[in-house]
């Protein structure tokens, strides 16, 4: 069998052992006080010693157990190892505490082996204890792991969709930009340059940001600017944006694309949907503890089945690993407007 290395305990690991076997210290060290005051000195010394070989005890039970992979996830619990080995851990542990006895001097010795069954059982319930609430932590973090790969998993599954879904509407908006560029430059030559450089713009961000995780909300603002910018040669007046955006906010950490993402829905199912035009708000303020980005449009909400419900949800997904849970994404529809907002803590890039 190859045996693996355990990795290196957590502080979590070495604060849980100092205060439960700390606390097991303690209670052999108040029964002690009780005895005669010749003796109490040594008992609180002996005892002490008792809590550092049981640190040390345990500690090694820890390196067996991962060695032998034996709460790895997945894997049958070996009960009979387990009992075995909590038995040993037991034996030891008298045998060290009662060397400590007979080493120190003057102290008197037990005329009988009557106190052995009592301490065995004593030690054996402790070492028991101990295997079964390393067990029960391992088992939860073992099922908070699988979780967080489970997400994970998920939003790279989205993401693949997300981006085929791009391969189709990509060209299909880079398409319509040109024929919209095209069109200018016959009435305008000037203002066709400028949504040359906005598209340029927009594209770029795009190919940079397109992997990462967070981003400032300016620069994000700047490529859903430029990407409006675009769109509004294409339907004038039918597109109206109105913006309302804390300026004490713009270094604070949105995720990459996330607000350009909900920009784009609500051109195609706003703007595209409205041949009497639409307006679209973007908002970014603080709530409380948290900024809420809101995206409005006029219109309504699109069915479950649509293929905006893909960057939805990659979104959604997404601020619920970048923030811990502590992010949300909300889509309502409200007298005759489509709102989508992202509530985030407030965290700087």
């Amino acid at each position: 069998m190859t045996l693996t290395p355990a990795p290196r305990p957590a502080p979590w690991y070495w604060l849980c052992q100092l205060v439960g076997w700390g606390a097991v210290v303690l209670l052999n060290i108040s029964f002690s006080l009780a005895g005669s005051p010749e003796l109490r000195n040594p008992l609180i010394l002996i005892w002490l010693w008792g809590g550092l070989t049981s640190v040390v005890l345990s500690h090694g039970w820890r390196r067996y157990l991962h060695a032998h992979r034996v709460f790895v996830h997945g894997n049958a619990l070996p009960y009979g190892r387990l009992v075995t080995g909590a038995v040993m851990l037991a034996a030891a542990q008298v045998g060290l505490v009662y060397c400590a006895f007979l080493a120190w001097p003057n102290y008197p010795r037990p005329g009988n082996l009557a106190w052995l069954p009592g301490a065995a059982a004593f030690w054996l319930f402790m070492f028991m204890g101990w295997t079964v609430v390393y067990g029960a932590a391992m088992a939860m973090r073992h099922a908070k792991r699988a979780e967080i790969e489970k997400l994970q998993l998920q939003v790279q599954v989205k993401d693949a969709e997300l981006r085929a879904l791009q391969s189709q509407v990509n060209p299909h908006f880079f398409f319509n930009s040109l024929n919209s560029i095209r069109a200018l430059m016959y009435q305008d030559v000037p203002a066709a340059a400028q949504v040359v450089d906005r598209l340029a713009e927009m594209m770029r961000y795009n190919l940079q940001m397109g992997h990462a995780d967070t981003v400032t909300l300016e620069r994000e603002l700047g490529a859903v600017r430029s990407y409006l910018a675009v769109e509004k040669v294409r339907f004038e007046e039918r597109m109206v944006v109105v913006e309302q955006i804390d300026p004490s906010l713009n270094g604070m950490a949105v995720p990459a694309l996330a607000i350009q993402t909900l920009v784009e829905n609500a051109v195609k199912y706003g703007v595209e949907m409205r041949a009497q035009g639409c307006e679209i708000r973007i908002s970014a303020q603080r709530k409380g503890d948290y900024v809420c980005v809101a995206v409005a449009n006029q219109g309504v909400l699109q069915s479950a089945g649509s293929s905006t419900q893909i960057g939805l949800e990659n979104t959604s997904k997404r601020l619920e690993l970048l923030f811990d849970g502590k992010a949300s994404l909300s889509v309502v529809q409200d007298q005759g407007w489509v709102v989508a907002t992202i509530r985030l803590p407030e965290e700087t890039r």
